[in-house]
């Protein structure tokens, strides 16, 4: 294994661990499976990234962290289920924007994503690039926007879901 995603891993197993500092000194963690919510399809980047960490928090802990998919409802279900989930650390929950974004499009959520959860780790970050075809006549973002001026309902793009950071900022190029 290369000596970075060594470390990677390390630091990740360790970040992983601080909340169990607020259990009880006489127990150990964790006391039985821990299972990875993932609110997303299987095969996607949060499910990667669910199993990348959860293997090494298995060998290091000496327990089963599994990660289980639970896709549907732009991941408020999966949200949900784990705010409804005991806080003892054996629930944990891989968040994506959709996570800040929801609270802004749905009136009446199951969860309060302040009130019902705790961060521990932020695993990765991703940028968003913004890319055309190299025949597309704009070369960058100021041509592009006047292009879709000049001729509306002609262009389109395909953020992945409602939720997305993608579609948030296409909304935002689109004012």
């Amino acid at each position: 294994m290369q000596p970075l995603r060594r470390c990677f891993l390390r630091l990740v197993c360790a970040a992983a661990a601080l909340p169990v500092a607020t259990i009880a000194a006489a127990q150990t963690y964790p006391t039985r499976p821990v299972r990875i919510i993932v609110p997303f399809a299987a095969g996607g980047p949060a499910t990667v990234l669910a199993h990348v960490i959860a293997q090494p928090l298995s060998e290091t802990f000496g327990q089963s962290f599994y990660v289980e998919n639970l896709p549907t409802g732009a991941s408020n279900v999966g949200t949900t289920t784990a705010a409804k989930a005991p806080a003892d650390g054996h629930t944990l929950l891989v968040v994506t924007p959709s996570f800040v974004i929801n609270p802004s499009l749905y009136a009446r959520l199951a969860y309060d994503p302040i009130r019902d959860f705790t961060p521990v780790i932020l695993a990765v970050t991703s940028p968003h690039v913004l890319i055309v075809n190299p025949s597309f006549p704009a070369n960058n973002v100021a041509e592009l926007v006047a292009l879709a001026k000049a001729n509306p309902g002609k262009c389109s793009n395909s953020p992945s879901d409602s939720t997305s950071c993608m579609c948030l900022s296409t909304a935002v190029l689109r004012r």
